[in-house]
């Protein structure tokens, strides 16, 4: 074959009859096919730059580590809560006997700081990890296998509100605003004694039971 049937390749071979190789100079046809494979490429980089940034984006949303209830920082935390729950064991029956609703009395003052505590545990609560639900469509779960214990809990702060104002603040917080609004209402009743209880006093009794209970029941699940 000649130089110029190479270059443009319009030759054809004696012995095959097939075309000759592909001409090396950059026709109109193989410049389209460049340019769309090009486009193709970088049409495909920008997607998975995308994606990455939203994964990334998706891991790093929160500053604060979700912790899981082994960790040894909740497990501290759990210990240093006992301290609270101690105290209403002693400040109930101490209310029952001695104490009446006043905003001005030092048991008040200690109430304030136990609950305070408890707030500064539900901010924790909602960093701690909840136990994952099952999922329907996971074969090795529906078989009851015993999955990875990274499955066993949900970092998810859906999931983690979800259980946190379900379960735990009915019983460990509502009680303490029943209790603060049951003080606050009958604290200038100036008639109020133990030997004669008035139905306000009733109720003030009552909303001191509602914090007892939660929080014995906790600091027996502690133990």
């Amino acid at each position: 074959l000649s130089l110029s049937a190479m270059l443009l390749g319009t030759g054809k071979s004696k012995h095959f009859g097939r075309t000759g190789p592909k001409p090396i100079l950059l026709t109109e046809e193989r410049r389209a096919e460049r340019e769309s494979n090009a486009s193709m490429r970088r049409s495909h980089r920008r997607r998975r730059v995308h994606w990455k940034m939203l994964e990334k984006k998706k891991r790093g949303g929160a500053k604060i580590p979700v912790l899981a209830p082994t960790h040894r920082v909740i497990q501290r935390w759990k210990a240093f809560m006992v301290i609270p729950l101690l105290y209403e064991q002693w400040a109930f029956p101490f209310r029952l006997a001695l104490e009446s609703p006043s905003l001005h009395s030092n048991l008040f003052v200690v109430d304030v700081l136990a609950d305070g505590l408890m707030v500064c545990d539900m901010l924790v609560q909602l960093w701690t990890m909840v136990p994952a639900k099952p999922d329907p469509k996971n074969a090795a779960q529906a078989a009851g296998k015993e999955s990875d214990k990274e499955s066993q809990w949900s970092d998810s702060f859906k999931d983690i509100a979800l259980h946190y104002y379900t379960v735990v603040f009915p019983t460990q917080m509502m009680p303490s605003v029943f209790y603060y609004v049951a003080t606050i209402a009958f604290n200038d009743d100036q008639t109020m004694n133990h030997s004669t209880a008035s139905w306000q006093l009733w109720l003030w009794w009552a909303s001191t039971l509602g914090r007892f209970v939660p929080r014995s029941a906790r600091l027996m699940s502690w133990w």
